[in-house]
């Protein structure tokens, strides 16, 4: 624990420390203005410019209660970034419900950067299990600041591995174009080779399809065709 004040509650049997709070574990980093942390439980309480952070993965909140062996908890008014996918999800209150598992009673899901994503999923009783798959109730679907689809329930993969299936859509708007749908389609053939169908649905010039294939038999020798 670093911090411009640190000091030991005995009868709490914790450490308090305020100011550039930085504590550090393993592959577990957490800063805050200021930390409540046992060493014997590895509970820990944060408030005020909370960043986590567990191997790429992060988390920013206003306030953060967790266990940084378990890594589990909960977190308030917060922002998830999952690295190996491009994840973010954000709510007023999700809890961690393990090292890669979280849940939100309300928030929004996207792979886009920034405050106005191209594309968001806004929803209740939120899931989500790197590896495994997501969840929603009461989804809205979001291009931009437009929502455009609405479904009761939304079920979703979140795989960092290459596995068959359908992509991330893509959702834009231009003068040009008009609404796009952009839905690509993964098809993991063997080690060595793969391959991505696309269908372009573009509201005021019809539907584009493409496809590419890729190829790495070794360091040397790699390709790709597309069509």
């Amino acid at each position: 624990i670093s911090a411009q004040s640190v000091t030991y509650d005995n009868k709490r049997q914790i450490y308090i420390a305020e100011d550039d709070v930085v504590v550090t574990g393993g592959k577990t980093r957490l800063e805050a203005d200021y930390v409540e942390f046992s060493n014997q439980t590895k509970d820990a309480f944060a408030r005020g410019n909370v960043l986590l952070i567990s191997g790429g993965d992060s988390i920013t909140c206003n306030s953060m209660q967790i266990n940084l062996a378990t890594e589990i908890g909960t977190i308030s008014k917060g922002s998830i970034f999952i690295q190996k996918n491009n994840f973010h999800i954000d709510g007023e209150n999700i809890k961690k419900t393990g090292k890669f598992s979280y849940s939100a009673e309300k928030g929004s899901i996207t792979s886009c950067p920034g405050d106005v994503p191209d594309w968001k999923i806004s929803g209740r009783d939120i899931t989500v299990t790197l590896d495994g798959y997501g969840t929603a109730r009461h989804t809205v679907l979001w291009a931009k600041k437009m929502p455009v689809a609405y479904s009761p329930y939304l079920m979703f993969p979140v795989k960092t591995k290459r596995q068959t299936g359908f992509l991330i859509p893509m959702l834009t708007s231009s003068d040009r174009k008009g609404f796009e749908y952009d839905q690509p389609f993964f098809w993991a053939i063997n080690r060595h080779t793969d391959a991505t169908f696309y269908a372009d649905y573009m509201a005021d010039r019809g539907v584009k399809l493409g496809a590419e294939y890729r190829y790495v038999l070794s360091s040397a020798t790699k390709g790709s065709i597309h069509v």
